[in-house]
């Protein structure tokens, strides 16, 4: 029976054992498990604050159709406000807040970096927006292309679309801050 061995040109090379590759792999799937919750965790405040305003944007634009009346979101830096001339959708919203006018404060149960409006323009032209209305139609009043609201927490930002023709919202990617044009 013959032996097998190293041809001479292997032989005299370093080179890793299967085992030191295991090793290796073993400490780097361990560095990873400690690393991944931090990142995940970091564009909470975030991911809180795109889905609040989503849904709040959806409840304009239906109870806008709902009520065949205008609902006008306003927006700030750090909040935004639903309102309307029509007293059944008024009355709608003062419901959902007790009373009290439907104004939200992003992050105001964030903990961290609280996230902020950097930016509202339209898609195309990147007009400069502070405010739009939603129309018994459900589309958005006087615009012929998209708003987009860029919130920014943090390192994170992200953009989110509504649809001038029927009020839908999109997001786009989750980006490093300032990465985004």
């Amino acid at each position: 029976m013959q032996r097998l061995s190293r041809s001479p040109a292997v032989a005299g090379r370093p080179g890793l054992t299967l085992l030191e590759i295991a090793a290796a792999t073993a400490i780097l799937a361990i560095l990873a498990m400690a690393v991944v919750p931090a990142f995940s965790q970091a564009d909470e405040p975030l991911r809180a604050a795109r889905g609040r305003m989503a849904a709040d944007l959806s409840l304009a634009r239906r109870l806008a159709v709902l009520f065949n009346a205008d609902c006008t979101v306003t927006t700030t830096l750090t909040q935004y406000e639903l309102t309307s001339p029509d007293a059944d959708v008024t009355a709608a919203l003062a419901d959902a807040t007790h009373g009290a006018p439907y104004r939200v404060r992003l992050g105001e149960d964030s903990a961290g970096s609280p996230p902020t409006i950097a930016r509202v323009r339209t898609a195309i032209t990147q007009t400069s927006l502070t405010s739009w209305t939603f129309n018994a139609q459900g589309g958005i009043e006087g615009l012929v292309e998209s708003p987009e609201v860029l919130l920014r927490a943090g390192a994170h930002e992200q953009t989110l679309t509504i649809d001038y023709r029927t009020g839908a919202v999109t997001f786009g990617p989750l980006a490093a801050a300032g990465s985004t044009p």
